[in-house]
């Protein structure tokens, strides 16, 4: 509550949903789905006309609660609605996160070939991105997917290529 409220006195009702965006995330992470859902929840809502972006990547965190919870389908259903949120807004580091989580989720689903295609998409988009950590992050995806749809030679690759990103991030190249 102090956050948000030290929020608003900078930057008013938005900034005060920005924070609650924010510390939805963190209850995300310690587990407190609850609390989790109930502030990713307000400001996606609260934010909806204005910060599309923003809303994006609550919307995201989001879908991770969900899952927790067993929802498969309502957690792919937040990650397509991200992938659209992306794309409309020219968010290339959204489009990139939510194509490449919705890919596992669709093998496991049984919807291999549309995984496969996400997955390939959410790489070339981080190629193009040229952020390592978000390659490494789809790659992983991409290895996962192709575990699911036991295609093991692609995620041998997949995996060779992220040891050595992780190889040179870590300066031993």
């Amino acid at each position: 509550e102090r956050a948000m409220t030290a929020a608003g006195s900078l930057g008013g009702h938005s900034a005060t949903r920005y924070a609650q965006g924010l510390l939805g995330m963190v209850a995300l992470q310690r587990g407190d789905l609850d609390r989790a859902e109930q502030l990713l929840r307000d400001s996606v809502r609260e934010l909806r006309a204005t910060r599309p972006e923003t809303v994006g990547w609550n919307r995201f965190n989001l879908c991770w609660v969900v899952l927790a919870r067993g929802d498969v389908d309502a957690a792919a259903a937040e990650l397509e609605a991200v992938r659209v949120l992306g794309e409309a807004t020219g968010n290339e580091l959204l489009t990139v996160h939510a194509v490449s989580a919705l890919g596992p989720m669709l093998a496991l689903a049984g919807e291999q070939s549309r995984a496969a295609e996400l997955a390939a998409e959410g790489i070339d988009g981080a190629r193009r991105m040229e952020i390592r950590q978000v390659l490494v992050m789809a790659l992983i995806r991409g290895a996962e997917v192709a575990t699911v749809t036991a295609a093991h030679d692609r995620a041998a690759e997949y995996l060779v290529e992220v040891q050595m990103l992780l190889r040179r991030m870590a300066g031993h190249d």
